[in-house]
């Protein structure tokens, strides 16, 4: 293990050539699949003549599917290694952009859903979170802030190419090209990043007794955070977060035009929390490797609470124009929390020994409330008639999640210096 380390140490062409196909995976999976998500709610319940909770299901399918797999990242990518993961990660991708463009039936859409759960989970934070840790010894959290970061470039990309094709005026069923053009997206930067990819850095190809050794060891190290409460609790915080801030993403987009904004302003909106993020994610990473895990966590959470605060009174006048613009702000500094954080949380205060199960586990949890967020808040409009009420709810919830995230940390850095 500690040729490992030294190689590691040493970053030479092929460790940076990981983290840049890491990143362009990272860049163009979520730019095109996950990032113009919310635009595809009007155009898709008006041509199915579905009210949006019941659409929102398709994203709890994809979450529910992403949330289960995480629970055993671990145990598949030491059977099966990074690299096969990924490949089977792109083919899910393709085939659920494939079959959202061909959909008639909602059900047809919840299948999809799920395909986009297992082709996300294998290509973003998580593996993300297992590549950086194997082929960097330093510096992980600049690292992975910057691989992550990429996220926001394609965000950008994706919306503003989807766009114009999802809101065509005139063709109820025009967001079907958008999925297509994913589709082709997806396939093409599978075929790259799979055929460049390597397993293990150059020279550290692990013997089957010594990935054998390394699993028993996690295994046990990971039963005995199992008893301490602090594991617990920060289980719980993530999987809030994940309801919290998803749920608000999710409905953003159709708040913003149910107020009376116009789609040309909301996709600019869109694409400016999309570009800020590249900042923030990147800059997450970095400050924890200068500032400490209670420095960041505090920072991403005050955003988080501002997110919510912000969305209440978004109009169409000037003023509610401009705190439409400072929810872009706001909700890219907050976003690193179900991103970046998760790979920092686990590590920063679990240590090393169970990081990879706790790592598949905290995404898991965050995940499992991205499920619950968005059919909460739309049903919330669909029996009010408005998401206002969702949006001041959140942010009081924010408030009790930030305060016992502080008291986690303060606990595992007690028990730590013990």
């Amino acid at each position: 293990m500690e040729q490992q380390t030294d190689l590691r140490r040493r970053p030479d062409w092929q460790t940076w050539l990981i983290a840049i196909l890491s990143g362009l995976m990272v860049c163009l999976v979520l730019g095109f699949c996950n990032a113009p998500k919310s635009l595809y709610v009007q155009p898709v319940t008006q041509a199915l003549g579905i009210s949006r909770s019941v659409y929102a299901i398709n994203d709890s399918c994809r979450f529910v599917a992403t949330a289960v797999v995480n629970l055993f990242f671990g145990s598949l990518v030491s059977r099966f290694g990074p690299r096969k993961l990924i490949a089977a990660g792109f083919a899910c991708l393709v085939s659920a952009m494939v079959l959202y463009s061909v959909a008639e039936h909602i059900l047809l859409f919840y299948a999809g859903g799920a395909l986009l759960g297992l082709g996300i989970a294998w290509t973003t934070t998580t593996m993300v979170g297992y590549v950086v840790n194997l082929w960097w010894s330093e510096r992980k959290g600049t690292v992975m802030g910057a691989v992550l970061a990429s996220s926001g470039i394609g965000a950008a990309i994706g919306t503003q190419i989807l766009s114009p094709i999802i809101t065509r005026e005139g063709d109820l069923f025009a967001y079907r090209g958008g999925y297509r053009v994913a589709a082709l997206v997806m396939a093409v930067t599978g075929i790259v990043v799979v055929s460049l990819f390597r397993d293990h850095p150059a020279g550290h190809v692990p013997t089957k007794a010594e990935e054998k050794k390394e699993e028993e060891e996690e295994t046990a190290a990971y039963a005995a955070l199992c008893r301490r409460p602090e594991f617990w609790v920060a289980l719980v915080c993530i999987f809030l977060v994940g309801m919290v801030l998803q749920g608000m993403s999710g409905v953003a987009a159709p708040h913003m035009r149910d107020v009376g904004l116009d789609a040309g302003f909301v996709a600019t909106v869109l694409s400016c929390q999309s570009l800020t993020l590249v900042v923030t994610k990147f800059s997450a990473g970095w400050l924890y490797d200068k500032k400490g895990l209670r420095f960041i966590s505090a920072l991403c959470m005050t955003a988080a609470v501002a997110t919510a605060a912000v969305l209440i009174p978004v109009s169409a006048a000037a003023g509610g124009r401009v705190l439409a613009l400072l929810y872009a702000v706001f909700s890219a500094a907050a976003f690193p929390l179900e991103t970046v954080m998760l790979p920092i949380y686990a590590q920063g205060l679990f240590g090393q020994k169970a990081y990879h199960k706790v790592l598949g586990i905290f995404v898991s949890a965050n995940v499992a409330g991205y499920a619950a967020g968005g059919p909460i808040l739309n049903l919330c409009y669909d029996i009010i008639g408005d998401y206002r009420l969702a949006f001041g709810g959140a942010c009081a919830l924010m408030v009790l999640v930030f305060l016992a995230m502080q008291l986690v940390i303060t606990a595992t850095q007690r028990r730590q210096e013990k």
